[in-house]
């Protein structure tokens, strides 16, 4: 059975500099970050609930979802001029 997972965001200073594909995706899903990667302070995802599913500290490209239920999830790019 293949599920669905869409990534949104909530913040607009990084909306231009990051592109995420495929989405919708059934779980594996690709980011691209066009700005200095030394400027990511962390990546964080979290799912309808509010509850973080994934964090990391460093700039990651690819990221595998297809564990957790079909839904809405929410990235979260903490910035380190933008915290």
């Amino acid at each position: 059975m293949k599920y669905v997972i869409n990534i949104n965001t909530c913040e607009d200073h990084v909306e231009e500099s990051l592109t995420i594909y495929p989405n919708p995706s059934y779980g594996k899903i690709e980011m691209r970050f066009h700005g200095n990667s030394s400027d990511v302070n962390s990546i964080d995802i979290f799912n309808s609930r509010g509850q973080k599913i994934y964090s990391s500290k460093t700039l990651q490209s690819e990221f595998d979802l297809s564990g957790n239920f079909p839904g809405l999830y929410f990235r979260g790019v903490n910035l380190n001029t933008y915290i």
